[in-house]
């Protein structure tokens, strides 16, 4: 399901189903996103949203007691379709609009367009999508497009798959980040995962779980980070429709 936030083009892929995520973010935030997907008969139609929150920290500028709390609440919701072409091939489009408020002051932004392209065959996997595109002027400022590319491949040994995955991500500013992750199932019943990330700031692996239990997929993944900044800790639900 997640995998939508991040390539459009996924709208078309699979059956329909409605997911959940909850995390706790550094520093003590937290927050959640969701979303559902429909099939349809050129591809999929769908919605997502996104809502972090994070509070406590004491604002001062001089010795003495603070002077307020800094506060910071961020959310963005989204809907698009995909069409499923042939050969494997499909293309995605998202339309978005994201609101923060940071100590008080609010910015609504509109017109913000994600697109992707995904392809499927033979166990391989490659896909690439650039967000955060701008359609019309934004009040709260651009947000950083950011262009991704990824590939994959499933490897099967009997009732035991590996699914090894290489993303490049690349930040207009000039940042770039690479990420590497390993899936191995049990009969698409258990799932265990690992993550490694460079160009990070304050993180570079990750840990997850998962299981599937009739229509549902449930799922669990620990970050940690340095700087003393704690681990985020993720939990997912999907239902399948």
């Amino acid at each position: 399901g997640g995998s939508v936030w991040w390539n459009p083009a996924h709208l078309a892929a699979g059956s329909g189903e409605v997911w959940f995520d909850a995390f706790r973010w550094i520093a003590g935030g937290r927050g959640s996103f969701g979303g559902a997907r429909i099939e349809t008969g050129w591809g999929g139609i769908g919605a997502y949203y996104v809502n972090h929150a994070m509070g406590g920290f004491e604002v001062r500028d001089r010795p003495g007691p603070a002077q307020g709390e800094f506060t910071l609440h961020q959310s963005v919701v989204g809907g698009g379709t995909a069409v499923r072409l042939m050969n494997g091939l499909n293309i995605g489009l998202l339309y978005k609009a994201a609101m923060e408020v940071i100590y008080g002051d609010t910015d609504d932004d509109f017109g913000i367009v994600d697109v992707g392209a995904a392809f499927a065959r033979r166990g391989w996997a490659v896909g690439a999508a650039v967000s955060n595109l701008a359609v019309g002027d934004l009040e709260g400022g651009e947000l950083p497009t950011t262009a991704r590319i990824g590939a994959s491949q499933r490897l099967n040994f009997g009732a035991f798959q590996l699914l090894p995955a290489l993303e490049g991500v690349f930040e207009n500013g000039g940042r770039r980040r690479l990420h590497l992750g390993l899936e191995a199932n049990w009969n698409a019943r258990l799932f265990v995962r690992c993550g490694w990330m460079n160009g990070h700031d304050s993180r570079n692996y990750s840990l997850g779980l998962g299981a599937v239990y009739g229509r549902c997929r449930f799922d669990f993944a620990l970050t940690p980070f340095s700087n003393e900044l704690g681990t985020t800790g993720r939990f997912g639900v999907e239902l399948a429709i």
